[in-house]
Parts: structure tokens; C-alpha cells; sequence
């Protein structure tokens, strides 16, 4: 699914950096307990300006 809606948004123009965490749950995600998955949510934050 995430891999469709990151087609969708190339097509509408927006830039996608898809990023897949094979042993990673959506819990660890939010968490962030995985050290590349952290590093990747704070490099795409400090990118947006958040």
C-alpha cells in the first residue's frame, strides 16, 4: 500500500523518499526504537523545517 501512495504522490508531483523497515512494526516506528528508522524521521523533520 505504502509503495501505491508513493506513486500517487510522484505523479502529483510531490518528492517521495520511500524508506521500507522490514523487522519494524508500526509501534516501533512511532516509538522510533529502531536507531536508522530514528535517524530517518529526524533527518526528513529537520528537512521540512519541524
Amino acid at each position: 500500500m505504502n509503495e501505491r501512495f508513493s506513486i500517487q504522490l510522484k505523479l502529483a508531483g510531490v518528492p517521495v523518499q520511500h524508506r521500507h523497515f522490514t523487522a519494524l512494526g508500526h509501534k516501533d516506528l512511532l516509538l522510533m526504537h529502531d536507531e536508522d528508522c530514528r535517524q530517518c524521521v529526524e533527518a526528513f523533520l529537520v528537512q521540512s523545517g519541524d
